[in-house]
């Protein structure tokens, strides 16, 4: 902990090879506010457990393009506190990867941010951020929507 800050990150391995820059980095700050930063969506293990480690209430799926896991998988809550989480937000200037805020003090007990993140083959990303109520049932993959098949319907 540094200046009120704890820090926690992850290694990024691309074709097997481990990069300077981590895959995540998960920061949490003397007032709650967690900042986190993600550019391999593929670590989620390492990443679910930052999370919870630094009191982040998170269920966190890596879901392959073409995938979705199967709903429902809880009940979403209704009234989102205003300042509780930002969407996620692009890294300012990096091509890949995103960031968002978490503000950990404005969750009621019994609350989960789940996301469901999924590196598409065209090097972008696609994540889904939803609040929900305990229990969160586990993702179970099931095939999902592609864009070719939004179009041609």
């Amino acid at each position: 902990m540094r200046g009120g800050v704890r820090t926690r990150s992850g290694p990024s391995l691309i074709g097997g090879k481990v990069l300077t820059t981590p895959s995540y980095a998960v920061t949490k700050d003397s007032h709650g506010v967690v900042l986190v930063t993600i550019r391999d969506f593929r670590d989620v293990a390492g990443l679910r457990k930052q999370l919870r480690d630094l009191g982040v209430p998170a269920v966190v799926d890596y879901v392959p393009a073409g995938k979705r896991c199967r709903g429902p998988r809880g009940s979403n809550v209704e009234n989102i506190p205003r300042g509780l989480y930002t969407t996620p937000m692009n890294i300012p200037g990096e091509k890949e990867g995103w960031q968002m805020r978490i503000d950990t003090r404005l969750f009621e007990p019994g609350q989960t941010i789940v996301w469901t993140v999924t590196a598409m083959p065209d090097g972008g990303s696609s994540t889904s951020t939803i609040l929900m109520n305990d229990p969160v049932t586990p993702c179970v993959l099931v095939p999902g929507e592609t864009r070719d098949n939004v179009i041609k319907e």
